[in-house]
């Protein structure tokens, strides 16, 4: 997993300012680190590995784009980070199968509350800076969970 995330660096190095290239940067970092998991019959690591690239993924972008108002150059940011949504939806569904493993049912406690605040959400328009702010905390605090 190391190795993969080394190969990238110097990626992310190159584009630390274009946010757009960041995220993409991140998930194809994520897609193979899942790939070699999944190789090696580790299902439980990936899923944990996937929570923690789309919750990182989240709240780069969110920290980023939480004081600016959509426009027609951000506006696919803004659509991306409003898809986060369906990520998030996604990842709860995968710790409801895990949640026999008490840090996998914790993930999903937070997983939810992440949840309530992104379905206040309810159209592309509604991404404020004040609903980017509330977002990101959500996010932050998740986050926080995760890495203590």
């Amino acid at each position: 997993i190391s190795s993969t995330f080394d190969h990238f660096t110097s990626r992310f190095e190159e584009n630390k300012g274009n946010k757009d290239s960041l995220v993409t940067i991140i998930d194809r970092a994520y897609a193979e680190t899942d790939a070699y998991l999944r190789k090696n019959n580790r299902s439980m690591a990936a899923a944990l590995a996937l929570t923690g690239a789309v919750i990182k993924v989240q709240y780069i972008s969110l920290q980023a784009m939480k004081a600016e108002t959509m426009s027609d150059k951000n506006r696919q940011v803004f659509e991306n980070i409003y898809k986060q949504k369906l990520y998030l939806d996604n990842l709860i569904n995968l710790m409801e199968e895990l949640k026999s493993d008490k840090d996998c049912a914790k993930l999903l406690s937070d997983l939810q509350s992440q949840k309530k605040v992104f379905d206040s959400i309810r159209t592309l328009e509604d991404l404020t800076s004040e609903n980017l702010t509330k977002m990101a905390d959500a996010v932050a605090a998740t986050r926080s969970a995760i890495v203590g």
